[in-house]
């Protein structure tokens, strides 16, 4: 939070002119030299990001199983807020988050799921739980 508000403060100690302008035309002051302003409130602390380890032995066994089930493996990165699982990493475990199903449908105005995804998803995390128990 602080470097976001120590760069807007830079920005408006210039007077905005460190933004980058798309010509003459295109500023951030009228002719008489006023000028906007802009400020920021935090309505809340921020959430913590999570990345997960395509190295670990967790990721090598999801990748695996769902190679073996799917047949092709995709990482995605995507958003969202997940707290406790983040404090999960943060403590050391080893953290993969997972999903099977349509994702364009995921929290949709016509959100919908087929089994056959589920039980596609069950498969993997049952090979996954083989692997690892390998290991």
């Amino acid at each position: 939070m602080k470097e976001i508000e120590a760069k807007l403060d830079e920005i408006k100690e210039g007077r905005f002119s460190s933004l980058p302008t798309r010509g003459p035309d295109s500023r951030f002051s009228i002719e008489d030299g006023s000028i906007g302003s802009v400020d920021l409130e935090w309505t809340c602390d921020p959430l913590k990001g999570l990345a997960c380890s395509l190295d670990s032995p967790g990721f090598k066994a999801l990748a695996q199983a769902t190679e073996e089930v799917i047949g092709h493996v995709k990482p995605l990165a995507d958003t969202g807020s997940l707290p406790l699982v983040g404090d999960l990493k943060a403590n050391g475990y080893d953290i993969q988050t997972v999903g099977y199903g349509v994702e364009d449908a995921y929290h949709a105005e016509n959100e919908f799921a087929r089994i056959s995804d589920f039980e596609q998803g069950m498969k993997v995390l049952s090979r996954i739980v083989e692997l690892v128990n390998e290991q």
